[in-house]
């Protein structure tokens, strides 16, 4: 019963370190990232602005980004 406990606790305590580690890491890359970039728009995890383009006339969204972030933007796919 005891080796149980104590067996239960590691695996809650190896639970906590790994989601603590992972929320370190993504505050810090967050607020780290380079400022030597353009802007651009917001991106989603691992896709980027991959299901903000258009299948058809993708050449508008690139005008619309224009118009809002500047002719020089980054657009991460």
């Amino acid at each position: 019963m005891v080796s149980s406990l104590i067996a239960d606790n590691k695996v809650v305590a190896a639970a906590i370190t790994s989601l603590s580690l992972f929320s370190i890491l993504y505050v810090y890359r967050k607020t780290h990232t380079s400022t030597a970039l353009p802007p651009g728009p917001p991106q989603a995890p691992l896709v980027g602005n991959l299901f903000q383009m258009p299948k058809e006339r993708h050449w508008l969204k690139y005008a619309e980004w224009a118009k809002q972030y500047g002719e020089s933007y980054l657009d991460k796919d």
